[in-house]
């Protein structure tokens, strides 16, 4: 499971219970720091496990672990969110906690 980010929780990535929605990335350098963020809205894990699995075993252990430990938000909304929706909400709660 530790070939998929979406595996494994790490500090201060958003879950729904124990799925992740949203995955966080940092790489530190001395002239700065990238931080990236990678927000679920559909969670198809068929062609990661496609992807990552060298056998057809990995494969299933990777498309059966990945459903465990992520969820997309159309799960949880139960319909479609676009990500026009995402940004605007972001934003909304950035300008509400400044």
């Amino acid at each position: 499971m530790n070939r998929a980010c979406y595996g494994s929780l790490s500090p201060y990535e958003v879950v729904a219970g124990q799925h992740k929605v949203v995955g966080l990335d940092m790489i530190r350098r001395r002239a700065g720091s990238l931080l990236q963020a990678g927000v679920l809205l559909h969670w198809d894990t068929e062609p990661l496990a496609q992807l990552l699995g060298h056998t057809a075993e990995e494969q299933y252990i990777l498309r059966e672990g990945l459903r465990e430990r992520a969820i997309g938000l159309d799960t949880l909304a139960k319909r479609t969110v676009g990500i026009n929706e995402v940004i605007v909400a972001f934003e909304h709660t950035v300008v509400a906690l400044a």
